[in-house]
Order: structure tokens, then C-alpha cells, then sequence
């Protein structure tokens, strides 16, 4: 009789310590997941933050690129009017000498 309560106290024990060591694992893999989920949402924070800060710097690159495309072009046009007011001279000089 005494074996048998020695066996079934023994087999309480050792389904409660597995019961507690299931326990304590499953705790463990939520934290392990939870961490993972935490650090995926920080990094897609960050990644939309830079990704913001990057088209920002793009969109004033951009705008200085077209600044300067306007200059260039404003130039040109003003040294294309000299030239065509140079011409201008010309032929009115050609036309008064006949």
C-alpha cells in the first residue's frame, strides 16, 4: 500500500512539474514572439520615418534641379534674343542702305 501512494504521489509531481515546465516554455515563446512583433513594428516605424525623410530630400532636389534647368533655360533664350536683335540691327542697316 505504501508503494502505491509513494508511485501516485510521485506521478502527481511529475505531471505538475510538467505541467509547470510547459508552462513556463509556452511563457517564454510569447515573449520571444511579442518581442518580434515589437522590434517589426519599430523597424517599420523607422522605415516609413526615413522613407519620408528621404522623399523629402528628393522632392528638394528635385525642385533646386528645376530652378536651375529654368535659369539655364531663361539664359539661353536671353542670348538667343541679343543674337536675334543683333540680326535685327543688322538688316535694318541693310535695308536703309538700298
Amino acid at each position: 500500500m505504501l508503494v502505491y501512494i509513494k508511485f501516485i504521489c510521485t506521478l502527481i509531481i511529475t505531471i505538475i512539474s510538467a505541467i509547470f515546465s510547459c508552462y513556463k516554455y509556452l511563457k517564454k515563446e510569447l515573449d520571444k514572439k511579442a518581442d518580434k512583433d515589437t522590434v517589426i513594428k519599430e523597424f517599420d516605424n523607422v522605415f516609413t520615418e526615413v522613407e519620408k525623410k528621404v522623399d523629402k530630400i528628393l522632392y528638394e532636389k528635385e525642385i533646386e534641379f528645376l530652378k536651375n534647368q529654368i535659369n539655364d533655360s531663361n539664359k539661353s533664350l536671353c542670348y538667343k534674343l541679343e543674337e536675334l536683335r543683333d540680326d535685327m540691327k543688322i538688316i535694318k542697316e541693310v535695308l536703309l542702305k538700298k
